[in-house]
């Protein structure tokens, strides 16, 4: 079961300001060890020590192939894919494999590699569908008791945003909407008019346009 705790929004501005949202409370994390103990529970033919010896090496593997550039997709949980965020160069000729190093201002020198990761995108029962449907939610403790009636402090809570990432990197209307809003409620003493001027990727999908280039104009 998962277990919801209560927050409330008190980001000042914001349009959902004051209300309450529910969070699911984590557990302490399993690692390879207890998901050895937890398969071989489930009447698996082979020993705790065996268990862990595959798991360990799928985690080193999975690992060096994306390394190698070559997603890995395991069934009903994950797709794994590199990824690699740059810094603009001036022309094709300029631009180097060395990596960058960022500095204090946010502007980036010495190379235009960024960063190297993995990105991991759900695939078949793990997916956000297939996972609202079978979970099976509840309230913790201290939930019931703010439930019953109990006068408790909500946390706060911040509204989730996108990652932070380089003005060079893609961006989504949906991420776009969230830059607006947050350039609203941020904005000192009043709120600024901004106008934002951007460019649409001609192969971007109808459901989910990359944003190409955009800009951003304070109008007062």
């Amino acid at each position: 079961m998962i277990k919801l705790n209560f927050y409330k929004n008190k980001v000042q501005g914001h349009k959902n300001f004051g209300k309450v949202y529910a969070r699911a409370k984590n557990n302490d994390p399993v690692e390879i060890e207890g998901l050895a103990k937890h398969i071989h529970q489930h009447g698996s033919p082979y020993t705790k020590d065996v268990i862990v010896g595959v798991l360990s090496k799928v985690a080193s593997c999975v690992r060096e192939l994306v390394l190698d550039g070559t997603p890995v997709k395991i069934a009903d949980l994950c797709i794994f894919t590199p990824a690699v965020t740059t810094c603009p160069a001036n022309d094709v000729e300029h631009f180097t494999l060395t990596r960058a190093t960022r500095a204090g201002d946010g502007t980036y020198s010495g190379g235009n590699v960024v960063s190297v990761r993995m990105h991991c995108r759900t695939t078949g029962e793990a997916k956000q569908k297939a996972m609202t449907e079978d979970a099976d939610l509840g309230y913790t403790s201290l939930a019931e008791k703010i439930k019953a009636g109990s006068q408790v402090t909500l946390k706060a809570f911040t509204p989730s945003a996108p990652t932070r990432r380089p003005w060079s990197s893609l961006m989504t209307f949906r991420n776009l909407s969230w830059l607006a809003s947050n350039l609203y409620w941020r904005s000192s003493p009043l709120p600024r008019t901004v106008t934002v001027h951007f460019t649409v990727s001609p192969t971007a999908s109808s459901s989910m346009r990359s944003l190409r280039s955009f800009s951003l104009m304070d109008a007062g």
